[in-house]
């Protein structure tokens, strides 16, 4: 909506009568609300005069021209250029969040990656390949870290004696050759007396990174002790990329 008078540093001029003053104090009050007003989600005059003054939504400006709409039932941030429908609805009840645009997150999206699995897991096992249908490892599309590891024992099922470890490793592909190289990253999840049904490890994010190409798996190993050995065990990653 446009504002009643454009703006004007020029008025009044030195020369104005002063019986006017009232006059130009009472315009320059409308043209200060009006764009506060706009500023604040487009308040009318009732809500401008409220106390305390509620604000309606953002108004953005510039290259970045957006618009933020408060409401009782939902806020809203839509593009303010287009007045396109909302790009990004929050409800307020329920506390989903709807997104009409692509999301371009530059600090990576959260995912876990699953189906690493053993059964009747045995003592002394050296480190080895836990199994995963339909590979054992993961060639990852983009580059990111990992975050965590898990392992949990079956449902019903926890460990009485030993320890068993389940690590996170990094297959590096040399494109040219083909050729393979495998990083332990030293990030483990310890089934033992502590933690005898699931152990989540977890650390900040770049500490263990990876390229696009390059592959996630997991080895676990078990020690003399280890107790039952009809246990089954799942794992998972919990990586950002």
């Amino acid at each position: 909506m446009p504002y009643t008078t454009a703006w004007n540093e020029s008025t009044p001029s030195g020369g104005s009568d002063a019986n006017k003053l009232d006059d130009v104090i009472r315009a320059t009050k409308t043209d200060i609300r009006e764009r506060i007003s706009s500023l604040l989600g487009g308040l009318s005059l009732a809500e401008f005069q409220a106390d305390p003054v509620k604000a309606k939504g953002i108004r953005g400006g510039g290259d970045a021209d957006f618009d933020l709409i408060g409401g009782t039932a939902t806020t809203t941030i839509r593009d303010g250029t287009t007045g396109l429908t909302a790009d990004l609805t929050v409800n307020h009840a329920t506390g989903d969040t709807a997104v009409r645009v692509d999301i371009n997150a530059v600090g990576g999206y959260h995912h876990t990656l699953l189906g690493w699995a053993v059964t009747n897991i045995a003592a002394s096992v050296a480190a080895t390949e836990v199994p995963r249908s339909p590979g054992n490892r993961v060639l990852m599309a983009s580059a990111g870290s990992v975050l965590a590891v898990v392992v949990a024992l079956e449902a019903g099922q926890a460990r009485t004696a030993g320890t068993l470890t389940v690590e996170v490793w990094r297959a590096t592909i040399n494109v040219a050759t083909g050729v393979r190289t495998d990083t332990a990253l030293g990030l483990i999840a310890t089934i033992d007396g502590t933690n005898p049904v699931v152990k989540v490890t977890s650390q900040a994010k770049d500490l263990d990174v990876f390229n696009a190409g390059d592959e996630l798996f997991l080895k676990y190993a078990t020690d003399a002790g280890w107790l039952p050995v009809t246990a089954d065990m799942n794992a998972s990653i919990f990586v950002e990329a």
